[in-house]
């Protein structure tokens, strides 16, 4: 397996912010703590503590997950462990519990989150990666299915509350899905027994989950966090109360949000008066004043805010942040310095700053991910008979496609007597511009009735010449329905298990190897043989 990098600007798919963000926009400072450089975290180390109590308890929620897994090796209780130690730190990157991952940047996260670590792994503080597995989104319809190559495998169940909470209804029809898509191709056994190993033998989706990512890992030092837990959200309680009683996120959030759209930035979150829902065994439902009182959007129900306030202390782990205070728990119970993230994700935690300088948690560093895109050998093949280099599949199909008709001999000869109608148009309009505003007007519009002819017959001959070139014409789709499924680049479609039919066994490896924290990259694997 071959490996190229191209950096992130370069590949198109970036956005603006984040472009801004990546080259240092002064303007952007007051909604960040530190630029994302090694020296930057290296110095942050140490001044990110973590009560010893809070330690406690969260190794004591992992080792329990783990064991209930039944993945409590010797190696991951000494890697638990060592959060006991109050040097220790964590990076940190999470994800819906996608149906096999999901699309494939799930896999890049992680082998980017664990990279980091290691590039910041000293003696003295030791720094553990922590995938947050996000179990309490309740959008099943946005994680129940997941593609390989152009099959899209759907998990066919009613879904609603806590996703992470899910039990297996209907999940043995996938397995036979898949067992269809994958037919006999190398790899299948290997693919069908790693979503039986997990989906068939996982009481919820959180723990089939938790194996799924360790199995695709295997050998690499990571943990993963379910922080849905009584244990860790009492300490979180303290910070619910005051958005439950103040209201605090919503004027914080809209402060950074106009200083975004002050920059030309579009805010990607919207906060509520009230950011926090309520947990029940049938859905989450968000939290509203009404009145005095409060009360379920969409249900039939009200409490009064004493009664509120003893349900939060007693039972706080029926109350889940929003996605605007999500950020804020993880950094209230982990030791952490940096969170890896899509420029989705880091632009609206770019919204939250205010929130943590008012409630005095640490702002972690941000750091954009790495990208990745795999080519197997049929497409390695097919561009090279194209001569399309790997760096230039960002630059779109229709630049492709120009290249393949002005190969051609006949379309080369259009475009060349084109341009000399165009000089000689020129010309036209000079000569008669010297005569009354009557001929020049005349000249220019029989001038444009000309130019529409010859824009009419490019158009036909286009057609005619595509037509000719229809063989290399597919080819280039055929690439690009690669590169680009569904016009949005790979990794945000297929799955790990594209991945590994395309590129094999020594992925994860690869990228880990490979992939550079600091450098803000796209990856691109290429099969070997080719």
């Amino acid at each position: 397996m071959k490996a190229e990098l191209i950096a992130l600007e370069d590949s198109r798919h970036w956005n603006p912010l984040m472009s801004a963000y990546i080259a240092k926009d002064e303007r952007l400072s007051e909604l960040y703590s530190v630029y994302p450089s090694k020296s930057n975290l290296l110095k942050q180390l140490p001044g990110r503590g973590l009560a010893q109590e809070i330690r406690e308890d969260l190794v004591e929620v992992l080792t329990e997950q783990y064991k209930t897994a039944d993945l409590l090796t010797d190696n991951r209780a000494k890697l638990i462990e060592k959060l006991l130690n109050p040097n220790s730190r964590t990076v940190t990157s999470g994800h819906q519990l996608g149906l096999f991952g999901g699309p494939a940047y799930f896999v890049y996260k992680i082998a980017g989150l664990i990279k980091l670590a290691q590039e910041l792994d000293v003696i003295e503080t030791p720094v553990l990666p922590i995938f947050w597995m996000a179990t309490e989104d309740h959008d099943f319809e946005e994680i129940n299915h997941f593609y390989l190559g152009e099959d899209r495998i759907e998990w066919k169940r009613e879904g609603a509350g806590a996703c992470g909470r899910m039990s297996f209804e209907g999940i043995e029809q996938v397995q036979n899905d898949l067992r269809k898509a994958l037919g006999n191709r190398p790899d299948s056994d290997r693919l069908l027994g790693l979503f039986e190993s997990t989906y068939l033998k996982s009481k919820n989706l959180s723990e089939a989950t938790l194996k799924l990512v360790h199995a695709i890992f295997e050998g690499q030092d990571l943990l993963c966090l379910d922080a849905d837990s009584k244990v860790l959200k009492a300490h979180f309680v303290p910070y619910m109360k005051q958005e439950l009683l103040a209201q605090v996120a919503e004027p914080l959030v809209n402060e950074k949000s106009a200083v975004l759209k002050g920059l030309g930035y579009k805010a990607q979150v919207f906060p509520r008066e009230i950011n926090l829902f309520f947990l029940t065994d049938d859905g989450r439902y968000r939290i509203e004043k009404r009145g005095e009182d409060y009360g379920l959007v969409d249900a039939d129900q009200t409490w009064t805010e004493e009664e509120l306030l003893k349900k939060l202390e007693e039972n706080p782990q029926s109350f889940s942040p929003n996605a605007l205070l999500r950020p804020l728990y993880q950094e209230v119970i982990l030791p952490n310095v940096a969170y890896l993230g899509g420029g989705v994700e880091l632009s609206y935690w770019f919204q939250l700053k205010a929130v943590f300088d008012h409630f005095q948690v640490p702002f972690p560093a941000l750091f954009p991910r790495n990208s990745g895109l795999a080519l197997g050998e049929n497409v390695l093949r097919k561009m090279k008979q194209l001569e399309i280099d790997p760096v230039q599949l960002f630059k779109g199909v229709e630049v492709h496609l120009e290249k393949i008709l002005e190969s051609n001999e006949s379309y080369d000869g259009f475009l060349a007597e084109k341009e000399k109608f165009g000089q000689l148009s020129v010309v036209l309009k000079q000569r008669f511009s010297q005569f009354e505003e009557s001929m020049h007007a005349y000249s220019e519009a029989h001038v444009r009735k000309m130019e529409k002819v010859l824009e009419h017959m490019e158009s036909k001959f286009k057609r005619r010449m595509k037509k000719k070139e229809e063989i290399r014409i597919q080819k280039l789709e055929a690439i690009y329905r690669e590169v680009y499924p569904k016009k949005v680049l790979q990794e945000r479609i297929q799955s790990f298990a594209y991945l590994r039919l395309a590129l094999g066994a020594g992925i994860i490896p690869k990228l880990i190897d490979n992939f550079d924290p600091f450098a803000f990259n796209v990856l691109i694997l290429k099969d070997q043989s080719s």
